[in-house]
C-alpha cells in the first residue's frame, strides 16, 4: 500500500479532525520519502494529531525539527509511538543503543506525549533483563504509557518466516501446536468461549498468555499499565491487570487535549485504534531499521 493524497482528501471531507500517523509502515527516522509525503499531505489539512512511530526518535527531531516545531505552534497535537526493545544487531540491525528520546520530546509538548512499545516478544528470546532497563529508564524519563505486542506466530506473515527460519530452525507452526492455514488466517486465537480455557489452547496462546502475566507483574512496579497490540488484544480479559487495546485510543488523545470523538478504525484483527491515515508507504524494509522481525516491508 501506497500514501495517497486522495485518502486525506476524502478524510477531510468527512470530518473536522484528521489524525495523520507518520507512519505505521516506515519509520521516518530513517526513509526521506515520507517527510515528502508528509509535506504533501500538509498541503490538504491541517491536521488534529500527528502521530509519530519510530524506532529512533532522536533523528526523527534532528530531520523534522523545523516542521513538528511549526505543527505544534499552529495547534497540532503530535504525539508518538517509540519502539525501544534493544535486541542488538542481531535482529534490528540499524537500530541504535541511543534512541535519542529526549531530544524529539521538547518538539511534543512532554513526555505525557509519548507511549512506549515493547514490540514484538518473540519466543525464546529472554525479554526480562531488556524490559526491566528498559522500564526503569522510561519511568525516569517521566514516560507513563506502555503497549506491549507479541511477533505474529510462524505461518503469518511468508516475509518474516523466510528472514527467520534463516535464523532459528525451530521457527515453525508445528512448533507451537499450529495449523499454517490457521496461522496465515489469522486462527491461532482461541475463540471467545475457550479464552478462559487454558487446557485447550495451542501452544501459541500458551505462550502469549505466560508473556503477559510476567510483563504485567513487571511493569506494576514501575506504575505502567500494560496494554496489548492487535496479536495480543484476546488477552484482556484473560490476564489479570492488563487493559484493552488501543495504540491510539480516543482517551488518550482526549488526554492530549483533542476534542473531537474520532470513529473506532481497526487496521486488522484486535485492533483498537481510532480512524487515521498513514502518510507512508510499505516496501522500504532494505532502507529502514532492516529488523528481521519486520512484516511492513
Amino acid at each position: 500500500m501506497f500514501y495517497s493524497r486522495r485518502r486525506i482528501e476524502d478524510a477531510v471531507a468527512r470530518r473536522q479532525g484528521v489524525i495523520l500517523d507518520f507512519t505505521r509502515r516506515t519509520d521516518p527516522a530513517f526513509v526521506p520519502s515520507v517527510w515528502d509525503n508528509l509535506r504533501d499531505a500538509l498541503d490538504v489539512t491541517s491536521p488534529t494529531v500527528l502521530h509519530v512511530w519510530t524506532k529512533w526518535p532522536g533523528r526523527v527531531a534532528d530531520i523534522g525539527r523545523e516542521i513538528l516545531d511549526a505543527l505544534r505552534k499552529n495547534g497540532t497535537i503530535i504525539a508518538a509511538q517509540v519502539t525501544v526493545n534493544r535486541y542488538g544487531r542481531n535482529l534490528e540491525p540499524r537500530i541504535p543503543e541511543n534512541h535519542g528520546l529526549d531530544r524529539l520530546v521538547p518538539l511534543l509538548g512532554g513526555f505525557d506525549h509519548v507511549t512506549w512499545r515493547f514490540d514484538p516478544v518473540i519466543p525464546y528470546v529472554p525479554f526480562e533483563e531488556r524490559f526491566l532497563r528498559t522500564a526503569e529508564e522510561m519511568t525516569n524519563l517521566g514516560v507513563r504509557r506502555l503497549v506491549v505486542n507479541t511477533i505474529a506466530p510462524p505461518g503469518r506473515y511468508k516475509r518474516v518466516d523466510r528472514r527467520l527460519a534463516a535464523m532459528w530452525e525451530w521457527w515453525t507452526p508445528e512448533r507451537f501446536g499450529l495449523d499454517p492455514e490457521d496461522a496465515r488466517r489469522d486462527r491461532y486465537v482461541p475463540p471467545p468461549l475457550q479464552r478462559h480455557t487454558p487446557s485447550v489452547w495451542n501452544g501459541w496462546a500458551r505462550w502469549q498468555y505466560d508473556v503477559f502475566s510476567r510483563i504485567v507483574e513487571l511493569a506494576q512496579s514501575f506504575g505502567f499499565r500494560v496494554q496489548p497490540c492487535a496479536e495480543t488484544a484476546w488477552l484482556y480479559g484473560v490476564v489479570e491487570g492488563l487493559s484493552p487495546a488501543g495504540c491510539i485510543s480516543q482517551q488518550w488523545l482526549a488526554s492530549l487535549g483533542l476534542l473531537q470523538d474520532i470513529p473506532l478504525r481497526p487496521t486488522r484483527a484486535g485492533c483498537g485504534c481510532v480512524y487515521t491515515v498513514d502518510v507512508g508507504s510499505y516496501g522500504h524494509w532494505s532502507r529502514c531499521g532492516g529488523c528481521r522481525y519486520c512484516y511492513a516491508g
